[in-house]
């Protein structure tokens, strides 16, 4: 018989020994290229805060890096041999001589006598759709920048997106060098190293964001408050609104893998009606999603009351609320 729980707990053990082989990357003391373009405040609360890699994690880690590996040997007989250097499984690592600033780039591409490095990026169907219409995020580009900077390849770097459910959408960006970029990258390492040293945490930057509606740092964040305070001069705040893209990409991928309803899809579901009230919103569009907050009102029987009270008075124990109901349209 089997014994599946001998094979568990190999796979447990392993993972400190990945660690160790450097298969998989606990980084709590250096700033990643994909991490330095990104809000440094956040940043520094994870490298303060992050846990050792487990289990759990150590399996997303390994499906994505396993994946993107796969898609540079693959890549690579799409140019002439040699001109795709891999750098496999055992990613080779470069690092910042003074910053401990990293990145491990998936490859490095040389073609017609010009040098880049190469990165591949596997992206959700949702997510791949609206990076391929509405462009990178600012902190793909930042990484890139990086990676070519600290590699030497001056000429830029290809980064590849590729559909992770379908191999053949890719869409190839070509992010060419910018050495004042690359100058603010390391600024920007500089300044997350020092307030990692001392324990503190910098002011937040809504604008580079991943999503500021998941933030753990939302509630104690004055540059997001700020923001939000601050009406924009026409149409919702473009931070809003990418906060709220962000959400319907998460209820559509959601509600595109799962027959039932959830507890995380209700709770993003949730999330999303409270800010579109909140801000006034009856209607949103983002791309070719559309959702419309439709209120209305709702009575609820007080049946504990009622027990107690005489049929004659029911009246006196409905109680009237104002529920929304929202309408999705996704486009497709």
């Amino acid at each position: 018989m089997l014994d599946t729980e001998s094979i568990r707990n190999l796979l447990v053990a392993a993972v400190p020994d990945l660690l160790i082989k450097g298969q998989l990357q606990n980084r709590n003391a250096v700033i990643g290229a994909s991490e330095v373009g990104m809000c440094a405040r956040l940043v520094v609360h994870r490298k303060l805060n992050e846990t050792a890699v487990d289990p759990a994690s150590a399996g997303r880690m390994l499906r994505g890096t396993a994946l993107e590996n796969a898609c540079v040997q693959i890549i690579r007989e799409a140019f002439p041999t040699g001109a795709v250097k891999a750098t496999g499984a055992n990613q080779r690592e470069l690092r910042h001589a003074t910053i401990p600033l990293v990145c491990h780039p998936d490859g490095e591409l040389t073609l017609d006598k010009k040098k880049y490095a190469l990165e591949i990026k596997t992206a959700d169907p949702n997510a791949f759709r609206s990076y391929v219409k509405n462009g990178l995020k600012v902190w793909y580009e930042d990484q890139a920048t990086v990676q070519a900077g600290l590699a030497d390849n001056l000429d830029g770097t290809l980064l590849v997106l590729v559909d992770s459910s379908n191999l053949g959408n890719i869409q190839p960006f070509h992010i060419p060098f910018d050495r004042g970029r690359y100058l603010a990258m390391e600024a920007r390492a500089a300044l997350m190293a020092r307030h990692m040293a001392e324990g503190t945490l910098p002011e937040g930057e809504p604008d580079r964001s991943w999503g500021c509606s998941k933030c753990p740092l939302r509630g104690d964040c004055a540059a997001f408050t700020l923001r939000m305070a601050t009406p924009a001069a026409d149409g919702p705040d473009p931070l809003l609104v990418a906060d709220l893209t962000q959400l319907l990409d998460d209820i559509k991928a959601l509600e595109d893998q799962i027959a039932e309803p959830s507890e995380e899809l209700e709770a993003s579901k949730k999330q999303l009606k409270e800010s579109l009230a909140n801000n006034g919103l009856a209607v949103f569009r983002a791309g070719s999603y559309r959702v419309t907050v439709t209120p209305g009102v709702k009575e609820t029987f007080d049946s504990k009351a009622f027990k107690t009270a005489d049929p004659e008075t029911y009246a006196k124990f409905v109680k009237v609320t104002n529920p929304i109901t929202m309408r999705f349209n996704w486009g497709d």
